[in-house]
């Protein structure tokens, strides 16, 4: 995801509700917060189609039910979009770590991760 030429696909997923899943060897985008988007295909939120997803994520130190929220109240809408990105770049930066295949070799994936050669 680092490497792509659409890299800030992450960070357009957070923003509308999305957060980064790890499914075997993959890593897919999916709908979590309780407000509905057609861009992930109607209402159906992961949370829901993946029951264990809630555990992973709290596993891994963040907050599930906070990462959901799909009010009104700004505040805590940021707070929301704050948490869903920090779990994402949290996935993202360890994709070796949870099972990812990762194509086109560990040292260019590490040097995009790190910002060196």
């Amino acid at each position: 995801p680092w490497y792509s030429v659409d890299s800030s696909s992450w960070l357009y997923a957070t923003r509308l509700g999305g957060i980064a899943i790890v499914m075997g060897e993959r890593v897919q985008y999916g709908h979590i917060t309780e407000r509905a988007s057609r861009v992930y295909g109607g209402s159906a939120s992961v949370g829901e189609t993946f029951p264990w997803l809630a555990d992973f994520i709290k596993d891994k130190g963040f907050d599930f039910k906070l990462m959901r929220y799909g009010g009104s109240d700004k505040a805590a809408v940021a707070q929301s979009w704050h948490e869903r990105g920090m779990y994402n770049i949290y996935v993202l930066s360890h994709l070796k770590e949870l099972g990812v295949k990762m194509t086109g070799g560990e040292k260019r994936w590490k040097s995009l991760l790190t910002g060196g050669n």
